[in-house]
């Protein structure tokens, strides 16, 4: 019975305030006003959305990329372009992609037939692809790693 009155309160107001042509639904619907503003916000969501996910991937890419430990990194040892009878004065090719510093000085003491001192302790990783003799080479290691290595003579 309470909905019933209700009801018809809400009627009667209706009737009260009804204007005739005060809301014409065809011509609004008709019009390009009615669905300016939801083309917005749409173009707005659409953004907001591809920047989310741009950001997303980004932060994942990011986070493999970080997580990787030194363990995990695939280590192509030295590659060694060199005659059995090297010396310190010839051009020998010698690459190194993520090799531990220790590895990379028992490399170039075979190829050139070198011996090297005030080698570092610490666990440095090098990538250098590298053409020329000894002396030139240490020299551009010592450069790149800010480090002290000679070659003993």
């Amino acid at each position: 019975m309470l909905d019933d009155k209700k009801f018809e309160e809400e009627c009667r107001f209706v009737v009260a305030h009804f204007k005739e042509g005060a809301f014409r639904t065809k011509e609004l619907f008709e019009s390009k006003v009615a669905f300016r503003n939801r083309r917005k916000i749409a173009i707005r969501w659409g953004a907001a959305s591809l920047i989310a996910v741009t950001l997303s991937a980004t932060a994942i890419i990011t986070y493999k990329i970080r997580s990787v430990e030194p363990d995990e990194v695939t280590t192509e040892q030295c590659i060694v372009d060199k005659a059995d009878n090297s010396k310190a004065m010839e051009i020998i090719r010698l690459e190194f992609n993520d090799a531990k510093l220790s590895d990379v000085i028992k490399a170039v003491e075979e190829a050139y037939g070198v011996k090297l001192t005030n080698v570092p302790d610490e666990e440095i990783y090098l990538t250098l692809s590298y053409e020329g003799n000894a002396q030139d080479f240490i020299d551009t290691v010592n450069e790149l790693l800010n480090t002290e290595i000679e070659i003993e003579r």
